[in-house]
């Protein structure tokens, strides 16, 4: 199954839109890229919008600070999470509790992009 990343820069944060299969191999260029993206734009503010077909596996979850530490993410980024498809939000709220534990990056879970964008910019980094 085909894995799409698109990263956006907007006023105020990046944008990013991710859809097709959920693998450790794909979050890991997915979460670089959106590392590289920041970096360049010097914005630490990320609006992600996400459209999986299939969720990571509880490994894989487990493993997500590992993957995040080494894809360059930080406490520096603030990150607005829209998790589309009803089927895999439990295992991407999964992925956020994971990561919240173990104090890595801070960001939060939304059912819509405009709540996600508007506590996103409210937050004055």
């Amino acid at each position: 199954m085909e894995y799409e990343i698109k990263i956006t820069p907007e006023d105020g944060y990046v944008h990013v839109e991710i859809s097709g299969e959920a693998t450790h191999t794909n979050a890991l260029e997915m979460w670089e890229r959106i590392a590289q993206a920041c970096n360049q734009y010097q914005c630490y503010k990320v609006l992600g919008e996400q459209y999986l077909k299939k969720a990571l596996t509880t490994s894989d979850i487990i493993d997500h600070p590992k993957l995040f530490k080494k894809a360059g993410m930080s406490q520096s980024h603030l990150i607005a999470w829209v998790d589309h498809n009803p089927r895999t939000r439990s295992t991407t709220e999964f992925i956020r509790d994971v990561l919240t534990n173990r104090f890595i990056g801070r960001g939060k879970l939304f059912n819509n992009v405009d709540e996600a964008k508007n506590w996103l910019l409210r937050d004055p980094r």
